[in-house]
């Protein structure tokens, strides 16, 4: 009985092995699809891109894909736009960017680090930020607009 058990244990377990690499593969292909994706809707030649296997985090696959598309500097446009942020030199700005597969929108959290008037160093103390999403035409979206559209 024992051995039965223990067999079909390793039987359950081989299958999962093979399922899992087969659904590991697919997500490479994907991922490897995504950059000709890219450069097709963009009309961007995208470079320095490793497989999707040597990221640690498929964030960072994507964050790398989004800067040589200029992502960011979108970001902060819209940004800008919207909250009236304006890179002027008061304030140092960063960009954290990911890609949100099941809307197919680049996620950007922007953030706005003013500079301390005395010491002239960045303040984290009165960090601010602002989210959006981006879709590839460079369609904009907020959390607020995105919020008032559930309630409707």
């Amino acid at each position: 009985m024992k051995n039965t058990i223990t067999s079909a244990l390793r039987m359950h377990l081989r299958y999962l092995a093979v399922v899992a690499g087969l659904l590991l593969t697919a997500n490479q292909l994907k991922a490897e699809e995504a950059v000709k994706y890219f450069e097709d809707k963009y009309e961007q030649k995208i470079t320095g891109v490793k497989p999707f296997g040597e990221y640690s985090d498929p964030d960072q696959y994507y964050s790398t894909i989004a800067k040589q598309l200029g992502i960011p500097k979108l970001a902060y446009k819209k940004v800008e736009e919207r909250y009236g942020w304006k890179q002027d030199g008061t304030a140092v700005y960063q960009a954290i960017v990911k890609r949100h597969s099941p809307t197919k929108r680049w996620q950007v959290l922007v953030l706005r680090i003013p500079f301390d008037k005395e010491s002239k160093q960045p303040d984290v103390q009165n960090l601010d930020q602002r989210m959006v999403q981006l879709d590839d035409d460079g369609k904009a979206f907020f959390p607020d607009d995105l919020e008032g559209k559930k309630g409707k």
